[in-house]
């Protein structure tokens, strides 16, 4: 575990700072509402070191950060304010592991895509991205261009409300889930869904060596379900009537989740992390 500031962590599965470069660098960055040990990311990591032995997995940890709250609510914007200062040290930590930017792989979610988006691009945009529920720009953070941060980016997106539907990388994805799910869960779902593909070794979505078509800023050309099966029948960004029902937040409220009962899309978007 290596300290950069008070409230930027890097955890390192393997090597240590001033280690000769690995092949294979995989950099995991959360979004808002912080990390721990045995949830989702570090689970992800572990896979990946499972799968990719030769490689060094970085898990970026800026929790202290990546929590505020206004009048009892998440506040995103301020979470928002501090990505900055984040990716300066993470930027920092990864050139002191002598990493070369080509073989470094970028997993986010939500705002841990905007803290890679700036990483990888101080590297020279050089690096692959992978963006997992990148965060509505109603958020804070704003609308990111993966195109000019990376050699080669995909992103993809759900329905919640809480996912930015704007086309932001060379190539994108709508991700289907099975049953009736709720916001923040469809919100949570992609860094689960590629752990489930990175267990069943199906390599070629962290190399992105597939016949992907380009983003189009009209419509998901690309759908995946949970199983990884692509469909390229072309889906609407934008779907009619498809705000929240309220009611699933009340629902939710009354469960003990830190849901807003009323709000703005603004106060349900800050609600980031599970």
């Amino acid at each position: 575990m290596n300290t950069i500031s008070p409230d930027v962590t890097i955890r390192i599965l393997v090597a240590e700072e001033g280690s000769p470069a690995p092949s294979d660098v995989y950099v995991i960055c959360h979004g808002m509402g912080g990390t721990s040990a045995g949830d989702r990311f570090e689970l992800l990591g572990l896979s990946l070191r499972e799968l990719d032995a030769g490689s060094t997995v970085v898990l970026i940890d800026w929790s202290p950060l990546s929590q505020s709250k206004l009048f009892g609510f998440p506040n995103p914007r301020v979470v928002a304010n501090r990505i900055p200062v984040v990716s300066d040290a993470g930027y920092q930590a990864l050139k002191n592991l002598n990493v070369v930017p080509e073989n470094m792989t970028f997993i986010g979610e939500s705002f841990g895509n905007n803290v890679n988006s700036r990483i990888s691009e101080k590297f020279g945009s050089s690096s692959l991205v992978l963006a997992f529920n990148p965060a509505n720009p109603l958020g804070g953070g704003g609308s990111l261009d993966l195109t000019r941060s990376s050699r080669k980016a995909c992103s993809f997106h759900t329905r919640s409300c809480f996912d930015s539907i704007q086309a932001i990388a060379h190539h994108d994805a709508l991700m289907t889930m099975s049953g009736d799910v709720s916001m923040a869960d469809q919100h949570t779902w992609g860094v689960q869904w590629l752990r489930e593909r990175v267990e069943r070794q199906e390599t070629h979505w962290l190399t992105l060596n597939l016949n992907l078509p380009v983003a189009h800023p009209d419509y998901f050309n690309l759908v995946v379900d949970p199983s990884g099966v692509i469909d390229k029948t072309p889906q609407p960004r934008i779907v009619p009537n498809s705000t929240p029902d309220e009611s699933q937040f009340a629902e939710r409220n009354q469960e003990g989740s830190e849901y807003p009962q009323q709000g703005s899309l603004t106060e349900m978007a800050a609600i980031l992390s599970r």
